[in-house]
Parts: structure tokens; C-alpha cells; sequence
């Protein structure tokens, strides 16, 4: 089951957020129904980089604190992110945006 990072309040922004609903949504399916870690997937949503908004910054940085933290609380768990996601905020700068997918496809 793939598990992006939303709930009642909206999608996770802050590498706390995303970690919170995480953990929360991995105690529910393992602890409550059963459910195998292994099959569980977390997409702690990668949000737009290199836009040029201050509030926008941390967005990377927050996308990797938080999948070490969701791998260290959730074990068997697997992480996935949108890499288009990220290169978004580069559009029209083509090396950047070839190195970014270059990079996850390794």
C-alpha cells in the first residue's frame, strides 16, 4: 500500500509533519489491522524546490530529515518521492533538471 503524507489537515509541509502522519498512518495498518511492514510504502511528498520563495527552502531538506526519521520509527517500511516534484521549480533550466532525474534513476 502506497501511504502519502496527508490527513484531516492537509498535506505535510515540515519534515515534523511528515514524520507525525507517517508514524501515525504505519500504527494504525501494522499495530491496529495486521498489515506486513514490508508492503507498506510512505511517500512523504517532495515539495517543489529552487522556486525562488523563502518559504520554499527547506522543502529538500525536509523531505530527507524526515525519510531517515520515518525509516528509523517505522521498520520494514519503504520510502518513495515524486522526483518530478523537485525538479518542478527548475523548469527551462534543463541540466539541472536532467541531473536531477539522472540521479534517481541510480
Amino acid at each position: 500500500v502506497v501511504v502519502m503524507a496527508f490527513d484531516e489537515t492537509g498535506q505535510a509541509a515540515s519534515a515534523e509533519d511528515k514524520v507525525r502522519m507517517c508514524k501515525r498512518a504505519y500504527d494504525i495498518l501494522v499495530d491496529q489491522i495486521g498489515y506486513n511492514p514490508q508492503d507498506i510504502i510512505f511517500d512523504p511528498n517532495i515539495l517543489t524546490i529552487g522556486t525562488g520563495l523563502p518559504e520554499h527552502n527547506n522543502y529538500a531538506v525536509d523531505f530527507f530529515t524526515a525519510t531517515s526519521e520515518i525509516k528509523r520509527l517505522c521498520p520494514g517500511a519503504k520510502i518513495s518521492g515524486g522526483v518530478s516534484n523537485i525538479a518542478f521549480g527548475f523548469r527551462g533550466n534543463e541540466p539541472i533538471r536532467r541531473a536531477f532525474h539522472s540521479a534517481f534513476l541510480h
